[in-house]
């Protein structure tokens, strides 16, 4: 019996919408179809990893505060994955609310391991326990934005829609 085999391109063919780059050699990428792939050879080569608990989404965006500690946001349907080991293994963390968001500088503060606020759609989302747990804040505003803190306690989002600024203190 002969079966089918993916060629091209290698090592998968899926959209890929994010990458995070560890240094020269090493990277994360993530993308549509439940899409993980890793690279420790500058991508001379990628290893396709597994979906979590069969989750097929489109991942939108990956992001590291350190070496170990990393997140993935994806879509259609919403979903947050969480990593403490480098992106070796990675767990679905549960959602109060939709999280749809690209992980960017502007939509994103990252300080340490443990706390980090993320914009989406007019709610801000905040975890103290390293991206365990979220917690929702809501907004004036419903779409758009970006966040810019200037430390853990003290920052500012800007929304549009109608078009606003926001400080948190």
């Amino acid at each position: 019996a002969t079966s089918w085999q993916w060629l091209n391109p290698l090592p998968q063919g899926n959209k890929l919408n994010d990458i995070h780059l560890f240094d020269s050699s090493d990277a994360i990428a993530v993308g549509d179809g439940g899409t993980i792939q890793r690279t420790a050879n500058g991508g001379l080569t990628w290893t396709v990893q597994t979906s979590v608990n069969g989750l097929i989404t489109s991942f939108r965006s990956v992001a590291f505060v350190n070496r170990n500690l990393g997140i993935v946001v994806g879509a259609y349907p919403p979903s947050l994955l969480r990593t403490s080991d480098g992106g070796v293994t990675w767990y679905e963390v549960l959602l109060p609310i939709w999280l749809d968001v690209v992980l960017t500088p502007d939509s994103g503060y990252f300080p340490n391991a443990s706390r980090a606020w993320v914009l989406s759609e007019g709610i801000l989302h905040r975890t103290t326990d390293g991206g365990r747990t979220w917690t929702a804040y809501g907004l004036p505003l419903s779409s758009g934005g970006f966040i810019q803190f200037i430390n853990d306690a003290n920052g500012f989002v800007l929304l549009g829609q109608p078009s606003g600024m926001h400080k948190h203190a």
